[in-house]
């Protein structure tokens, strides 16, 4: 009601039918009624990132790193010097984020992002060098913790640089999808592994026991 027709058709328009970016233009409007529109979803996200305060700005990159779901003790984890209470507040607030009803670590309350957009604006923000890092702590995080998705913890054991390691657990993947019959995941998980362990050779690291090579080789047969 605020708004006369042409107002809203240049909203909608903008909105090129997408029902989230038609939400946050009117988040944009309402803040700063006039302004001009931004050309494209990514840049109105990240014009919304802008505003928050510098914790708050940390804290959802490092919560970018895990994909759509984030812990607070994982984010401890992941910044420093960085009142992560008082920004996951905020991000509750400028409803960036949202506590979900269940957890996948009983010990810790799990947070999701609303949007998959706000996450990958969140996360192209990190340098290649800080990715990496983070991957790295987040997979240390999530197996003490128990994680029980061996996929997931190689996917950041890789993405962190550390393909050795992404090779023992994508080989306990194959074998989980082996289990149940998902011969098309086991594939892929154990020639992910074999791919790990080749770059960790090419990097000089010490070769492999042709046990594992072997049993990932049967995985690949089977």
């Amino acid at each position: 009601d605020e708004l006369d027709r042409t107002q809203v058709a240049r909203i909608a328009e903008a909105s090129d039918g997408n029902p989230y970016a038609l939400e946050e233009l009117v988040r944009t409007h309402r803040a700063n009624p006039g302004a001009p529109l931004p050309e494209t979803v990514l840049a109105l996200v990240d014009t919304r990132l802008d505003r928050l305060g510098p914790d708050s700005q940390a804290v959802l990159r490092a919560a970018s790193v895990f994909g759509m779901r984030a812990w607070p003790g994982a984010l401890e984890e992941l910044v420093h010097e960085v009142d992560v209470e008082g920004a996951i507040e905020q991000l509750l607030e400028r409803e960036l984020v949202a506590r979900a009803p269940t957890s996948r670590f009983p010990a810790e309350p799990e947070l999701v992002f609303r949007q998959s957009l706000v996450r990958e604006a969140a996360y192209a923000r990190l340098t290649p060098e800080d990715r990496r890092l983070g991957h790295r702590l987040a997979a240390g995080w999530l197996e003490r913790m128990g994680e029980p998705e061996p996929v997931t913890l190689a996917d950041h054991f890789e993405r962190g640089g550390l393909p050795g390691k992404a090779a023992v657990h994508y080989q306990r993947a194959a074998r989980q999808a082996l289990g149940g019959n998902d011969f098309r995941a086991a594939q892929f998980r154990a020639e992910r592994a074999l791919e790990c362990i080749a770059e960790d050779t090419r990097a000089g690291v010490a070769p492999r026991p042709r046990g594992q090579i072997g049993a990932l080789h049967l995985a690949l047969a089977e």
